[in-house]
């Protein structure tokens, strides 16, 4: 059995039980990379084996046959073996509704996921990821579905002046008022390229002028944005009331 695939299984399974949703055999098989649906079987039987080791509700629920949107009698038979669901009546269909119902109230996986070998992505700290090797990020990148999800995001975008911008260039003259060296490239109209920052932010109510501008490459301006050091503040106030 493939740890990698097991991997992007479980991942698959708990963001279906955190957005109640179901997936056909075929369909969790071509996200997580198995050319055919069949060998599935083997991982989900590995991952009902260890919802019950764990006491949480069966995640397998949540694959279904693609016509009658049920689980098919493979997730049945594994289920028996489960200590506390020996007894339970698969032939009620009323008891693939109740389990779905069980796996979708639950709010957090991280003990089946931490089971599995892999980080609950929601609750990693940056800090705790900078802990981890080369090699084990690397694993940890391989168990993530090669898929983008997208979602809906709003965002403030505030007004840039552009002769503010294009005046905070011509001042700088090609050289980051920063680190003064040249900028690192030049654009394709063969100026060179540096980008236009307020030195009081603008998300932090700084206004939108030539007295709060500079031009910095594009490191620099990386630089401000993540240290924001008072000491270079301090230089660039300088530079831009200089002006």
């Amino acid at each position: 059995m493939d740890s990698v695939i097991l991997q992007r299984v479980v991942l698959e399974l708990v963001d279906m039980a955190r957005n109640q949703k179901d997936a056909t055999y075929g369909e969790l098989s071509k996200k997580v990379g198995l050319t055919h649906h069949r060998p599935l079987r083997f991982y989900l039987e590995e991952v009902v084996q260890m919802c019950g080791k764990h006491q949480y509700p069966p995640l397998t629920v949540l694959v279904v046959d693609k016509e009658k949107r049920k689980p098919g009698g493979g997730f049945h038979l594994a289920l028996q073996e489960i200590p506390g669901y020996e007894h339970i009546d698969t032939d009620n269909e009323s008891v693939d509704d109740l389990l779905r119902t069980r796996v979708w109230s639950v709010t957090n996986w991280s003990e089946l996921l931490e089971a599995f070998g892999v980080h609950n992505t929601e609750k990693s700290s940056e800090s705790s990821l900078k802990a981890l090797s080369i090699g084990a990020l690397r694993e940890q990148c391989l168990a993530v579905p090669p898929y983008l999800k997208s979602i809906e995001t709003t965002s403030i975008q505030r007004y840039r002046s552009p002769i503010v911008q294009e005046y905070a260039r011509v001042r700088a003259n090609g050289i980051c008022q920063l680190c003064e060296s040249p900028a690192p490239f030049v654009d394709d109209k063969g100026k060179p390229f540096l980008e236009v920052h307020h030195i009081h932010w603008l998300s932090k109510g700084g206004p939108d002028s030539i007295f709060n501008v500079v031009g910095l490459c594009p490191n620099c301006h990386r630089r401000m944005h993540v240290v924001n050091d008072p000491k270079d503040v301090s230089k660039l106030q300088l530079v831009a009331k200089g002006h």
